[in-house]
This record gives C-alpha cells, sequence and structure tokens, in this order.
C-alpha cells in the first residue's frame, strides 16, 4: 500500500512539473510574440540538451577575458554560469559577467545577466539513452547594471546528437529585452545556431 501511494505521489509530481513547464513556455512565447517590432542583439553562448544530475551543481567560470569593440578594450571578469540540478531532468542556471573598459574610464558593468529553468523533454544519447536528446530553457533575464535594459524574457529549444566522429548542439532561441528610456522592447531571434564538439578520447 505504501509503495502505491508513493508510486502516485511521484506521478503527480511529475505530472505538475510538466503542466508548469507548458504553461511557462506557453507565457513567454506569448510575451515575446506580441511585443512590439523592434530587433537587438544580444550575446549568448550556445548550451546542449543535458541537465545536472538532482543535488548537483556544475560551475562554468572563466576568471579573466576580453574584448574589444570599435577601439574599445574591455576586462572581462568574471563570467560565471552555475548549474544545479533541483529535480530529475530539471536544472536551474545563474549567469552573468562583470565586464571593465580598459580604454576609457567608466564604471564596471554586470551584463549578460539571467535565471533560467532547463528541462529534459526528451532523454536521448546525452542521457545514454538513443536518439537525439531534446531539451527547453526559459526564463528571466536581468537588467544590466549600467543603462536602462530593464526585465526580458527568453525561450529556447535545444537538440543535441552524437556520432562516432562527434556530437552537434542546435538551438533555437527568441528572447526580448525592454529599454527604460523609451519603452520599447528589443527582441532577438537565434535560428540554426549549432554547435560541433569533436568526437570524445575515450
Amino acid at each position: 500500500m505504501s509503495a502505491t501511494r508513493s508510486l502516485k505521489r511521484t506521478n503527480c509530481t511529475s505530472q505538475w512539473l510538466w503542466n508548469a513547464t507548458l504553461r511557462a513556455a506557453a507565457f513567454l512565447y506569448a510575451y515575446i510574440g506580441l511585443l512590439n517590432t523592434a530587433f537587438a542583439y544580444r550575446p549568448f553562448d550556445g548550451t546542449d540538451a543535458a541537465v545536472a544530475d538532482p543535488g548537483e551543481m556544475e560551475v562554468e567560470l572563466q576568471p579573466a577575458g576580453g574584448k574589444s569593440s570599435g577601439g574599445q578594450k574591455t576586462l572581462i571578469a568574471p563570467a560565471t554560469v552555475l548549474n544545479y540540478g533541483f529535480a530529475k531532468d530539471w536544472e536551474v542556471v545563474f549567469e552573468g559577467r562583470l565586464e571593465t573598459p580598459l580604454s576609457a574610464s567608466g564604471p564596471s558593468t554586470f551584463t549578460d545577466g539571467g535565471a533560467f529553468l532547463k528541462h529534459i523533454l526528451r532523454p536521448g544519447v546525452l542521457q545514454d539513452q538513443t536518439g537525439p536528446s531534446i531539451a527547453t530553457e526559459f526564463g528571466v533575464l536581468l537588467p544590466e547594471s549600467v543603462g536602462d535594459t530593464r526585465f526580458g524574457a527568453s525561450i529556447a529549444t535545444i537538440i543535441s546528437q552524437r556520432w562516432d566522429w562527434g556530437t552537434a548542439h542546435f538551438e533555437y532561441r527568441r528572447s526580448a529585452h525592454a529599454r527604460s528610456a523609451c519603452r520599447s522592447f528589443h527582441r532577438h531571434h537565434s535560428r540554426g545556431a549549432i554547435q560541433m564538439d569533436g568526437a570524445p578520447c575515450c
């Protein structure tokens, strides 16, 4: 009897998580799709259709880096992505980076910040099963510490497939950011962003 009750609770929890995912995805698609038409570039790093195991945290850290644009040199230190698995096939992601101008005086800026949920829709090769792995990632874009950006939203579909010669990750992402100065929305579409990894060494 106790085993039956435990199974029912597990099924109810899984159904609740699935329904919550569908509602959140529908809301974000509607939110982004109804915004005024305006386009802007928002840099992003691709991800794969895998999540951290429950109770585990993965840390991606770039202690220091740099970029140059239009003669302006900028120190990036640090850039961080934190992934925490809080349930089976689920993880929460926090990311952001600190940029400090080097060519001219100015304050350091927290940018490209976000808080996301990532869920495996179809377990596949990255979960030691057959076929492509499919995941979705959705969440909130954080405003920059300097400037007129406000909160935004982002949603992505990620497909990963592995062969003997390597692994490919396909990502389709839609995001929107509001700017307080003119109360306009800036929307970015990323179609066909493909990342290739080499074959594993063992």
